[in-house]
């Protein structure tokens, strides 16, 4: 299997003005990519990709606004990281509030920063066990 068949690992036609950046063990950076309707979350094929190639580890997680180049960086060498989206209706009816949460897990919990869009302004910071994480939880094999 192609490994951009699960994974992007340069700036493509689909990559979002927002996205994370995953730095790997190996010295390559993955980059999000949103392929659409009928495909998997780009966290979800990294997760795949991972499980295809269990000698690789997730060493840093960011996310970046390619348009004003703000980033936030999540410490490098954890257990795990979490990257997880939640949209809020809000009164009047129709305004939506998008957010991006991001974090690392330590080995006991995560510690995940919810950031609106497309400011990258931090909202809150919350502590989660590792089975509040769910699917947003991706954590590094132990050798």
């Amino acid at each position: 299997m192609n490994k951009t068949e699960l994974v992007e690992f340069e700036v493509v036609k689909k990559t979002p003005r927002i996205c994370f950046l995953v730095s790997l063990s190996n010295g390559e950076t993955m980059i999000q990519d949103n392929r659409g309707e009928g495909h998997l979350h780009a966290w979800n094929r990294l997760k795949a990709f991972l499980s295809h190639n269990p000698e690789l580890k997730i060493t840093g997680l960011r996310l970046q606004n390619r348009k004003t180049n703000k980033i936030i960086e999540m410490p490098s060498g954890q257990d795990g990281y979490f990257f997880g989206q939640k949209v809020q209706m809000m009164y009047p009816p129709g305004h939506q509030v998008h957010t991006l949460g991001i974090g690392f897990y330590d080995g006991k919990e995560a510690h995940v920063s919810w950031v609106e869009l497309p400011r990258l302004k931090r909202l809150k910071t919350e502590t989660r066990s590792k089975g509040e994480c769910g699917f947003s939880l991706i954590e590094n094999k132990n050798e």
